[in-house]
Parts: C-alpha cells; sequence; structure tokens
C-alpha cells in the first residue's frame, strides 16, 4: 500500500471511530491544537505528508476524547487530554522519524486507550481499543 492509501486508510479508520462514538468537527478539547510542529520542537522535522498525517490523527484522537468527555460529565481534568495528546503527538513523530511510519496502525488503539483512560473506566478503555485495532485492520485491509 502507497504511503498516501495508508495515510488516507488509518485517518479514515480514526475518523471512523470518533464517528461511531458520536464525534463531530470540534469539541472542547479543540483547543489541544498540537504544539510539536512549532519551530524550535519538531517543526520541520518531517515532510509536509508526514506531519499532515500527524496533525489529522491528532485531531481524530481530540474529537474521541470530545466524544468520551460528552459521555462523562463529571470529568474535570483537560489538562490531562492535551498532555496524552501530546505525548501520542511526539510518539507518532518518533516513529516517522525512525521510518516506522506504518507502526502507526499498531500505534493508534494504544492511543484511543491512553485518551479515554482519564475519561472513561479502564474496561471501556480496553473496549475502545480493541474497537480502533478492528476498524483500522478492516480500512486497512481495503
Amino acid at each position: 500500500m502507497g504511503s498516501g492509501n495508508y495515510s488516507e486508510a488509518l485517518i479514515g479508520a480514526t475518523d471512523r471511530l470518533s464517528a461511531e462514538l458520536g464525534a463531530g468537527r470540534s469539541g472542547e478539547f479543540a483547543a489541544t491544537d498540537p504544539a510539536l510542529a512549532e519551530k524550535g520542537l519538531m517543526g520541520g522535522v518531517l515532510s509536509a505528508e508526514d506531519d499532515l498525517l500527524v496533525r489529522r490523527l491528532r485531531a481524530a484522537l481530540t474529537r474521541i476524547a470530545a466524544a468520551l468527555r460528552e459521555s462523562e460529565p463529571d470529568f474535570s481534568h483537560p489538562l490531562i487530554i492535551q498532555m496524552v495528546l501530546d505525548g501520542a503527538e511526539m510518539m507518532m513523530r518518533g516513529e516517522i522519524l525512525k521510518g516506522n511510519r506504518q507502526r502507526l496502525a499498531q500505534l493508534m488503539p494504544d492511543f484511543v486507550f491512553l485518551v479515554a483512560l482519564p475519561i472513561v473506566d479502564q474496561d471501556r478503555a480496553l473496549e475502545l481499543s480493541r474497537r480502533a485495532s478492528e476498524v483500522i485492520e478492516a480500512a486497512l485491509a481495503e
């Protein structure tokens, strides 16, 4: 699978998962924009295509967090989500820099788990991680 097809399949899968959770294009965590792409951190290190991939995957994770937040009105720690998103973004960028772009599909279920865990209980976070794995696997097989 070419890099463009791989990217679109991976993004499509994460978008599908966020849609299953009822996520729209924005949400409470929409303000958690990527900071790592700025100059001085990791800016200019990735190609424009890879940078866009990371940004779009982070946006999908953000929508997942926002959808879960709507189902858990007692959640009051958006800074935790910001930190998880920053960590996921850093790992994605690191894997791409190491030449392991294809590994992102394996990591996304773990990122979904980490984003979900501060908001929902461990069983629900694990369920979402498994669903992410199913959706990504199906998308990449198409």
